[in-house]
């Protein structure tokens, strides 16, 4: 019997029955944000270590920067993803659901959500209509948390592009016709690039890097940037926005 050339190829597959049984269960997907992978050994001893309260968590290497995770249950997997990105030795590790309905190659594993805190805002532009439009310009606002007054700053979680440089902040135009600087920070960052802004490597392996790289600070970027997470507290529902897909 002649056999179908590749592209004229179609299957039509099903699931099994015994899918739950075999693979028991909350499946995630994590990655590593970094240009040159660290101990695979390493990595996942860390991890252990980070989530050896959470009961058994497997992790399976499988291929370059990206880990196969599988949660006990759903209360778990949560707090997995939810306090993503993890540190592991000071580089993002960013954790995601893995729908059963989708390939992990499908997955967009370069996206990462981090709390952003917008600082330098005037008190009357502190709420959630302007946290939205502020995070829709670097990311997908995935939370508002709208207690801007309270905090002296703009506070929302966005999933963010690794492979673009990180936003630093813009400029405010004001009534009075000056401009005014809104500060960008960052909650749980890790070490980044302070000469192109970006997570997957530091200074002094940039591969942009001018002859003349700069110093901190030079370019813009720095540890400042960095900040420790506020302590959570509940969102109410309407602060919360819809994950936008990317």
């Amino acid at each position: 019997m002649e056999r179908s050339t590749t592209d004229e190829l179609i299957l039509h597959l099903e699931e099994s029955l015994n899918l739950t049984s075999i693979n028991t269960g909350v499946q995630l997907v994590g990655c590593i944000i970094a240009s040159k992978i660290p101990n695979i050994g390493a990595i996942k001893n860390i991890l252990r270590k980070a989530w050896s309260t959470f009961g058994e968590v497997k992790i399976s290497h499988v291929k370059d920067n990206i880990f196969s995770i599988v949660a006990p249950d759903d209360a778990t997997a949560a707090q997995i993803v939810d306090s993503s990105p993890w540190s592991v030795m000071r580089h993002c590790f960013s954790v995601k659901l893995w729908p059963q309905d989708m390939a992990m190659e499908e997955l967009p594993t370069h996206m990462v959500q981090y709390w952003v805190q917008a600082h330098g805002l005037p008190f009357n532009l502190m709420n959630k209509e302007c946290a939205r439009k502020i995070g829709e310009k670097i990311g997908d606002v995935i939370t508002l948390e709208g207690k801007g007054g309270s905090r002296g700053y703009l506070r929302f979680r966005a999933d963010l592009d690794s492979r673009n440089p990180l936003v630093k902040g813009f400029w405010l135009p004001r009534r009075d016709g000056t401009t005014t600087w809104v500060e960008f920070c960052y909650e749980k960052l890790g070490d980044f690039c302070y000469g192109c802004g970006r997570l997957s490597h530091k200074l002094n392996t940039c591969p942009s890097a001018p002859a003349n790289t700069p110093d901190e600070g030079e370019s813009g970027y720095g540890n400042w940037m960095a900040v420790e997470p506020v302590r959570p507290e509940p969102i109410p529902a309407q602060f919360r926005a819809p994950t936008g897909g990317r």
